[in-house]
């Protein structure tokens, strides 16, 4: 799923779950409902952690992403293959997440509610 995220996946239609950033522990984990490919048909969770985080920067109208959700609230993305920052473009708004660390897929139908 990795690969997928950096080399095959474009976030396009995908349907942001939640955001959660935990200053303390200098995380981000992003949640999404994603197709994993162009040609498949039905979405898969997907949570991609971001640790070592340095910056959030996020403009985000929540009218919009709600109004779209059902078609998809994510534009696109460019998750960093890399320490970096990734950006995540959205219906009205945008996010960026910098971090010291390489992304990491975690996929969601394996996550405990503790993750």
């Amino acid at each position: 799923m990795q690969e997928l995220l950096f080399d095959e996946m474009s976030g396009h239609d995908s349907q942001i779950e939640t955001i959660l950033v935990d200053p303390v522990a200098e995380t981000v984990t992003v949640s999404f409902l994603s197709y994993p490919t162009d040609q498949c048909r039905d979405r898969i969770p997907l949570k991609i952690l971001f640790t070592k985080v340095t910056s959030v920067s996020t403009i985000a109208d929540i009218k919009e992403l709600a109004k779209n959700r059902g078609f998809g609230n994510v534009v696109q993305w460019h998750i960093s293959k890399k320490e970096g920052t990734s950006f995540i473009s959205l219906t009205g708004g945008y996010l960026a997440i910098t971090s010291r660390d390489v992304p990491t897929v975690m996929d969601g139908p394996e996550m405990s509610a503790s993750e």
